[in-house]
């Protein structure tokens, strides 16, 4: 008996009949299943199992590489495949069977020869290895590779193949690997279309219970939800009730963590609601956790379909936010939820209806939960204030009137409840009887009056949303201006945004008032003042400018430790273009004290846009003969050199020195009139003297201006004028 090894060497040197005719003896040898191997050794002895093992082996290689040669029979093909699929060994009493990793070995030697003999075979051995809990003996990105190609294969082909595929993409979606999870997942998403409606439905269903029992098993949750929503959504007339009820499930299960709340949400608006029964189910279940469960995405999505909803379960929605205006404590989350139905629900179902019913019952218990504490009130109002309008207009009425008079005895509470009404109030014309908005806003100034630490932004948006709507007169503004400015004394931070929203029409000693309250190391609340000035200044005339000038300066200096005078140099800023003039006219006016003008005069340099030297040196020269003012007199003298530097061209600077000398007999210091004379001559030497008049000028005047000039043409018609008028 020749030796497996001498028959390899002797197969290479045959022809191809030969190979043929050697390869099939050893199928029906070696490699047929449920046979009993005959073959002996060279010895003629019978082999041992490993002996037998190690020839079926050998048999198997070269029966492969023959068959990529050169084929097989016909017979001897069919049952090489059978045994590939079983690969057995028997000899005498003793039995054999190679495990799966020796077909991969050839599989990998012979990829697309073995695939194309075996077919779908091989993805049902691959099932059948990961079934018997050995995937991880698999080399998985290999396998999952060559199964994706099958199953492309195999859907391509006609209708008797895609049967066979469906049932085992079935198959492999209940597997416990991943990547071969991924083969089913792959071809559904390229090939849904091309499934029945049974075959589509039993694919679905084993999915969403995959996606049910996620994480055990594992499963690429992301991935087949999103096949889940987007098939159903394309296909949801064709699958079957089981199917449908299926996703129901689904619905519910993911409903139960808040990490799934938006797949939840996506599957009830665009599965869910699509089917009466199936929307039945989902909101019952959900209702039943509604009041604390429940996720809010899943509430919201509630809500936002309560017009389809069963009315069983609206009753139950409505039950809940009954007890808000029942129960002495509210349940956890009733404002979330509150101000979620506010949102989401349709308007017209607060129109009618059991939720109408509920609305109104709400409004007519309000006014006995103004007493309790503002968390409760804001739970309450968060969705109230967003849909009261919807009730009967005789019930809103009378809530309105009853609710705010009953708040003025509770100052915290009433600032919450004008902070929820602001800007919602509604026409005399649309709700009666009973509801009188002056009545509301005169008890709400006497409250903010009364109690300004409690009153604040809320109730300052609601009177002033109140005139806006016309629902109050314009002449009522004043008041609210006072109790604005008011407030701010209590706390700024509550009136900031209502002073700096909008151009307000404040008094000059209203204004004035504002400095007083900040904390000046703030820089948030130097800005609120900057932003309360700055809208205030557009509703001033040129008069009441100046009087608030005056006024602010007359507070002596207000600021932080490094700008002490920060306040004025705000206001002076504040008046923006019109600061120059502003400042000039306050600096002049007799009200200002010399120190306050000192203050004036040291502001001009940050002025922005900056004066001009011309216009800088024209106020110094009103400022310098003020007997009243000798500080400010001193500080101008002082700066009036830097000044005068500035000038450019020659015919300013001579002017510039004309006016200076012109000067010099309205100043009482002799200090001032030195350096006017001294400044006179630098800028515009002796010709500036042509234009002095002599007729203003006295003995010391000529002496100043003689001392500064020294001896000169001009200087000696100068002082021939003077003498000249002496005389005469």
């Amino acid at each position: 008996m020749v030796g497996l090894e001498k028959i390899g060497s002797v197969v290479l040197l045959a022809n191809a009949q030969e190979q043929r005719q050697i390869a099939a003896e050893l199928v029906d040898d070696l490699l047929t299943t449920q046979h009993q191997i005959e073959f002996r050794l060279e010895t003629m002895q019978t082999p041992s199992l490993d002996e037998a093992k190690a020839m079926v082996l050998k048999a198997c290689e070269i029966v492969l590489n023959v068959r990529a040669l050169h084929g097989l029979p016909a017979a001897q093909e069919r049952k090489l495949i059978e045994w590939l699929k079983v690969r057995d060994i028997s000899i005498g009493k003793a039995s054999f069977h190679f495990d799966f990793n020796i077909l991969e070995q050839w599989v990998g030697k012979h990829e697309e020869m073995l695939l194309m003999m075996l077919g779908t075979d091989y993805s049902s051995l691959v099932a059948d290895e990961a079934e018997a809990g050995r995937s991880q003996t698999l080399e998985l990105p290999t396998v999952a590779g060559r199964v994706d190609r099958l199953f492309a294969s195999l859907a391509a082909k006609g209708e008797e193949s895609r049967a066979d595929l469906w049932r085992l993409i079935d198959r492999y979606l209940k597997l416990p690997a991943l990547e071969l999870q991924s083969c089913a997942l792959t071809t559904l998403e390229q090939s849904h279309q091309l499934a029945g409606a049974q075959p589509l439905s039993a694919c679905l269903i084993t999915i969403v219970r995959n996606l049910i029992e996620h994480p055990n098993p594992a499963v690429n949750f992301e991935r087949g939800f999103r096949w889940v929503l987007s098939t159903a959504s394309a296909r949801f007339e064709e699958l079957s009730k089981e199917a449908k009820s299926s996703l129901s499930d689904l619905g519910e299960n993911l409903s139960g963590g808040e990490s799934y709340q938006g797949d939840a949400v996506a599957l009830f608006e665009q599965i869910i609601q699509r089917e009466p029964g199936m929307l039945a189910q989902v909101s019952a279940n959900w209702v039943e956790d509604f009041a604390e469960g429940l996720p809010l995405e899943c509430c919201a999505s509630l809500l936002k379909a309560y017009a389809d909803l069963p009315e069983d379960v609206q009753s139950n929605v409505i039950a809940y936010f009954d007890t808000g205006f029942t129960a002495t404590t509210l349940p956890e989350r009733f404002g979330k939820l509150y101000a979620l139905a506010a949102t989401n629900i349709p308007s017209k179902s607060w129109d009618s209806g059991l939720l109408h019913d509920h609305l109104d019952r709400s409004l007519s218990r309000l006014p006995t939960r103004v007493s309790r504490p503002v968390e409760d009130l804001d739970d309450l109002l968060v969705g109230l204030s967003k849909v009261y309008l919807r009730g009967s207009p005789a019930t809103i009425a009378t809530c309105l009137r009853d609710t705010f008079s009953s708040a003025s005895s509770y100052p915290t509470q009433h600032e919450r409840l004008h902070q929820y009404f602001a800007g919602t109030w509604p026409s005399t014309d649309v709700v009666q009887p009973g509801y009188a908005p002056d009545t509301i806003f005169s008890d709400a100034i006497n409250v903010g009056r009364r109690s300004p630490k409690e009153a604040g932004r809320g109730l300052l948006s609601s009177l002033d949303s109140m005139i806006e709507s016309g629902i109050v007169g314009l002449e009522r503004d004043t008041e609210l201006m006072e109790l604005a400015c008011l407030i701010w004394q209590a706390h700024p931070v509550e009136a900031q945004e209502f002073l700096t929203r909008d151009s307000r029409r404040l008094t000059p000693g209203q204004i004035a008032q504002l400095p007083g309250a900040i904390d000046w190391e703030s820089s948030e609340e130097v800005s609120w003042l900057r932003g309360a000035w700055g809208k205030t200044v557009s509703e001033l005339d040129t008069s009441e400018r100046t009087a608030t000038t005056l006024l602010v300066l007359a507070l002596g200096p207000i600021g932080s430790a490094q700008l002490p005078d920060q306040a004025l140099s705000l206001w002076i800023n504040c008046l923006g273009n019109g600061g120059y003039q502003g400042l000039v006219q306050a600096l002049i006016a007799t009200e200002a004290s010399d120190d306050g003008r000192r203050r004036l005069w040291r502001l001009v340099a940050s002025l922005n846009p900056a004066p001009t030297p011309t216009e800088l040196i024209d106020l110094g020269i009103r400022v310098l003969p003020m007997a009243a003012a000798p500080e400010t007199a001193a500080a101008v003298n002082n700066d009036l050199e830097s000044i005068c530097n500035r000038l450019g061209d020659q015919e300013s600077r001579l002017g510039t020195a004309k006016l200076l000398l012109a000067t010099i007999p309205s100043c009482s210091s002799v200090t001032i009139k030195t350096n006017l004379a001294r400044l006179a001559f630098g800028l515009g030497t002796h010709a500036a003297l042509s234009a002095v008049d002599e007729s203003k000028l006295s003995d010391d005047d000529v002496q100043v201006i003689a001392d500064a000039f020294g001896k000169g043409r001009e200087l000696t018609k100068l002082k021939s004028r003077f003498e000249k008028l002496e005389r005469s």
